[in-house]
């Protein structure tokens, strides 16, 4: 197999597999509301996401790890993992040491080749911390991190999870790193609202293992105990993403609109902090409706342990991704990891917003957003 060659039309038949069995896609519903200033603490930022939101979430903690502290991990890979030992993701890479796809022309049953090399990863990440493309890495010794990967996870192997805890050993103690591999679950996000059978992975890759897996990681991230709402204090809106979205002639996969959590008590001038989650492939609003909004258990945590939290969305493109995939492989561009990149700013530009004070006053209570909500 040689680097660099080209897998577009193996990998978009199987995108266009999955995404046809998924159903059609739906016209972009209009914005509820405008993404509000909170004024939301700016130096205690957590991420998470799922499959190519989990990547999303390692590469948002490296480029911002001076204001973003930690970060949750459900099915990804290490920093850069699309890169191999070079300076450019490349699809062969992805799908030969990063994920485990069928239709491959080295292996049409099993693409994956082993782990990538993380000293590789490392180098690479420390050539981008000198070209200050990303925050400073010793910034992470001081971060938390929870890794889950699911026993029977065939999408991305635990081995390239692994490899994900092996990079973070290299930047922080071990006792800031929190591990769940041992749970027979396929490829999903764990939640107690999950309608996957454990060990199964398909839409929506929400998964019963009657485990919580959101409240494992939010409370381990935020190194306190936390506990969930009997009912959820607070609302989900949505909101147009596209005043945040760079314009610059590279395509950025960003979807029209995004969603946030807002819980009561942040609108009445309570000090909050913000978590970001990352959607997976398939798992926008168009695959899956809010069921990712909704079903993944961050809104009873984050209701009464005032939380905000936002869902920014990527939308599916035919030509370059079909699936809804956050940009782990340079779809965008190849700053699609570092702090230029175009879904980066686009979300660092949200959060900017949400840990921006209110016109009135810090002191004054956050004016509530209106307009109308996009769930109760």
């Amino acid at each position: 197999m040689k680097r660099g060659q080209s897998l577009w039309p193996a990998v978009m038949a199987w995108i266009g597999i999955i995404t046809v069995c998924s159903g059609s896609w739906a016209g972009s519903a209009p914005p509820s509301i405008n993404l509000p200033a909170l004024g939301l603490e700016a130096d205690s930022i957590t991420v998470s996401g799922l499959s190519s939101g989990a990547f999303m979430a390692v590469q948002m903690q490296v480029a911002h790890s001076a204001t973003i502290k930690g970060a949750a991990v459900f099915g990804g890979g290490p920093f850069g993992c699309a890169r191999g030992d070079g300076t450019m993701a490349t699809l062969t890479e992805a799908a030969a040491h990063c994920q485990n796809l069928v239709g491959m022309p080295w292996n049409p049953i099993s693409s994956f080749m082993g782990p990538p090399d993380t000293l590789a990863l490392m180098n690479g990440a420390q050539k981008l911390e000198e070209q200050n493309k990303i925050d400073t890495l010793s910034n992470i010794r001081k971060h938390r991190v929870f890794l889950f990967s699911g026993i029977n996870d065939t999408l991305i192997p635990q081995a390239v999870m692994q490899a994900l805890e092996n990079w973070y050993g290299k930047l922080m103690p071990a006792s800031q790193i929190e591990t769940l591999f041992d749970v027979n679950a396929g490829h999903g996000m764990l939640s107690l609202q999950g309608s996957v059978p454990c060990p199964v992975t398909r839409l929506p890759y929400i998964n019963d293992c009657h485990m919580d897996g959101a409240g494992r990681a939010l409370s381990f991230l935020m190194d306190e105990t936390l506990q969930p709402a009997d009912k959820e204090k607070g609302r989900l809106f949505a909101f147009s993403q596209r005043p945040f979205v760079p314009n610059t002639p590279t395509r950025d996969g960003m979807h029209e609109t995004g969603h946030v959590f807002i819980p009561d008590d942040c609108t009445a001038g309570e000090s909050c902090r913000l978590h970001v989650a990352f959607h997976g492939c398939q798992q926008n609003q168009f695959f899956i409706g809010n069921r990712f909004f909704t079903e993944t258990g961050y809104n009873q945590w984050a209701a009464s342990n005032r939380i905000v939290v936002l869902y920014p969305q990527v939308s599916a493109a035919p030509l370059y991704n079909p699936a809804g995939c956050w940009d782990w492989w340079g779809y965008t561009n190849q700053d699609y990891l570092n702090r230029d990149g175009i879904q980066i700013r686009s979300v660092r530009a949200m959060i900017n917003q949400l840990t921006s004070l209110p016109m009135e006053s810090k002191k004054q209570p956050a004016q509530k957003p209106t307009g109308q909500f996009a769930s109760r």
